[in-house]
């Protein structure tokens, strides 16, 4: 088995409530630094609700309100090794980590309006007793929420079988949304033709009502109720949906795979394309080769790319961006321990 990356964490729990002036300190290429957001490590997903803007880091949440104020910078918990990049919802983050005290591998969720509210799973406890399991936290989602931020899916690799298992998870919270209230595990679906090779999974959606693992080894389509379905045997790298269809970028010679009844069939699309992992920003469909590579915006019909106007220093630096969301007239953009910002996206 290849060894996880490990990250050190430190510093105590801290919650900020900052309020900074909307001033720009320095314009590179029409995006603007955002002031007073520095992380100690890599920035790397953020994440748009109707209110607020939310940032994360391995051991940072960061909150930005609908007047663009940092109004949180709170810092986790120290102590544990974090793999891959936290899971953001409208209200919740997730981490998937390892307590060094105890070796167990957890998923701990936070309560994004509570710094109080803290979760921690182990899936060994959802296992036989003579199973075991890794995190495959390479992929460019290492998980996904469902629509409404209700449920948790979560991939792993699961042994003695040596394959590949979706665990699904209910969330529930209060009702001002500030504290979890129950976790319970609503289904494991086993999938015995996707072997255990870590970085296997490209990505993992919630689209439409369906679950989508996209892998080295094809496309399964899951479902809450325990089924799935293997759609396809292709490299398949991410899914999205356009108008009344959904798509399905694939390494092989940039094909889509395109369904126009909500996943129940899949027919290659009929012209190449050079899309590859997928962000909606406001109504542009935002491209990236892999995670951290320059942004590039995307024509559905024409499967094109276009790339966006960052400045030379920023477009040239390696492994750099991590995120990009429209808030409130504004779209965002995760620059390496840095947030960015501009009211002219193009």
């Amino acid at each position: 088995m290849s060894k996880f990356t490990i990250f050190a964490m430190a510093a105590a729990l801290l919650i900020g409530c900052i309020r900074v002036v909307d001033t720009p300190d320095v314009t590179t290429g029409g995006w603007t630094k955002y002031p007073g957001v520095v992380g100690k490590y890599r920035l790397s997903n953020i994440h748009a609700t109707p209110n607020e803007l939310l940032v994360a880091s391995e051991n940072e949440l960061i909150r930005l309100d609908a007047n663009h104020n940092l109004v949180e910078k709170r810092t986790l918990a120290e102590g544990l090794v974090v793999y891959g990049r936290p899971l953001l919802s409208d209200n919740l983050m997730v981490r998937m980590v390892k307590n060094d005290s105890t070796n167990a591998k957890e998923l701990e969720l936070h309560a994004i309006k509570s710094s109080g509210s803290i979760v921690r799973i182990k899936l060994k406890d959802f296992l036989a007793e003579n199973e075991s399991y890794d995190f495959d936290f390479q992929a460019w989602t290492p998980g996904c929420f469902n629509a409404d931020g209700s449920q948790l899916m979560i991939p792993a690799i699961v042994y003695p079988q040596y394959h590949y298992a979706v665990f699904i998870f209910s969330v529930s919270m209060n009702a001002s949304t500030t504290a979890i209230t129950n976790v319970e595990l609503l289904s494991r679906v086993d999938l015995p033709e996707l072997p255990a090779d870590f970085g296997n999974i490209s990505a993992n959606r919630f689209v439409n009502g369906s679950y989508y693992l996209m892998s080295k080894n094809g496309t399964w389509r899951v479902q809450t109720n325990g089924s799935a379905a293997r759609l396809n045997t292709n490299w398949t790298i991410d899914c999205f949906r356009y108008q009344d269809s959904l798509y399905i970028t694939r390494f092989e010679d940039y094909i889509f795979f395109k369904s126009g009844n909500n996943g129940e069939s899949w027919q290659p699309a009929n012209r190449p394309s050079k899309m590859r992992y997928i962000t909606t920003v406001d109504t542009s469909f935002i491209s990236q080769e892999l995670l951290g590579k320059p942004y590039y915006f995307s024509d559905v019909r024409k499967g094109t790319i276009e790339a966006v106007t960052m400045a030379p220093t920023f477009k040239d630096t390696p492994d750099a961006f991590y995120g990009i969301q429209q808030f409130k007239n504004r779209t965002y953009s995760l620059f390496q321990k840095e947030l960015l910002f501009t009211e002219r996206f193009e």
